[in-house]
Parts: C-alpha cells; sequence; structure tokens
C-alpha cells in the first residue's frame, strides 16, 4: 500500500515534471510572434481600417533657419496601432498560417507627408509628441484638435553638426472633418 502511493507520487512529480519542462521548451522555441502594424501611407491605412484623422498644416511651406532648404507639408495623418497575432484554435491548438489584426487604440500612430527641397541632404528633423522626423506614436491616448512639431536643424559648421542642432520654425497642424 505505501509503496503503491510512492509509486503514484513518483508518476505524478515525474508527469508535472515533463509537462513544465516541454512548456518552457515550446516558449524558448516559439516565442511571441505578435508584431506592431504601422501603415506607410494614407490609403493603406484607410484600406485595412485603421485610419483615424487627417491634419493640414497652418503653414505649407516653410523655408529652413540655417539651410537653403525648405519643406513642404502635405498633411499628418494618424492611424490605430495594429497587432499581428497568431489565431488559436481551441485551448493550446495555434496555427501559426492564419494571422488576425487587432486594433489597439490606445497607441496612436502618425505620419507627416512632407517635400523637402531643391536638396535632400539630412539637415533637419521634425520633432515633437514621441516622434522623430515625422513618425511615431502620440504620448497622448485621444486625438487632440491641433499638434506642433518643432524643426530641427544641423548645425552649418561641420566640425559640430547634429552634436549640437539647432532649434528651429515650430510647424502646427489643424484636424479636418472630413
Amino acid at each position: 500500500m505505501k509503496s503503491l502511493r510512492i509509486k503514484i507520487l513518483i508518476v505524478a512529480l515525474l508527469t508535472i515534471t515533463v509537462a513544465i519542462g516541454l512548456n518552457i521548451w515550446y516558449n524558448l522555441k516559439f516565442p511571441d510572434e505578435a508584431e506592431y502594424i504601422n501603415f506607410t501611407s494614407i490609403d493603406d491605412s484607410k484600406s485595412y481600417g485603421s485610419f483615424l484623422a487627417e491634419y493640414r498644416p497652418l503653414k505649407n511651406k516653410v523655408k529652413l533657419s540655417y539651410h537653403n532648404d525648405s519643406i513642404e507639408f502635405i498633411r499628418l495623418w494618424t492611424d490605430a496601432t495594429k497587432k499581428k497575432e497568431p489565431v488559436y484554435l481551441g485551448k493550446g491548438i495555434e496555427r501559426k498560417a492564419f494571422a488576425h489584426q487587432i486594433k489597439i487604440t490606445e497607441k496612436i500612430y502618425f505620419q507627416i507627408d512632407y517635400r523637402q527641397f531643391p536638396s535632400d541632404d539630412y539637415v533637419f528633423q521634425i520633432e515633437g509628441h514621441g516622434g522623430r522626423n515625422g513618425r511615431g506614436i502620440l504620448k497622448t491616448p485621444y486625438l487632440p484638435d491641433t499638434l506642433t512639431f518643432e524643426i530641427l536643424e544641423k548645425n552649418p559648421v561641420d566640425s559640430i553638426g547634429w552634436t549640437n542642432y539647432l532649434r528651429g520654425q515650430k510647424i502646427s497642424f489643424v484636424r479636418i472633418d472630413e
């Protein structure tokens, strides 16, 4: 009787140990494959149902303060960050070939569409609201009516360059309702 209990206990402990080992192995072999999807065009964002709002610049063209280039601002648009996740079919059964996308509205992706002319030298950055170079995730979980960004310019002195950048103009965008 006592040896039967010991055998049952040993089998139970071995089963639990094997189950934990298989779980650890599976998690190492197949890590979380969720990936965030950010669209690079407003048309793609609209076609996938991720588009949230469009903003127009208050000034279309801005002349850089410390360089000969200008920037033509076209628009700023936002979409809800989407997350691509595997679909689970039943408890513990996963089919990685099928993936779906879910909206995550607590993160709002933005992109500023602009054109630099006459050169395409890397002499400025657009910063603000948690983004850099006109792309990023808004720090706020809502869509404000106005978004303002600062243009940072590379110091024209080559030995200084980006190590001590210069603060340039600000550009504001106003949300338009469609």
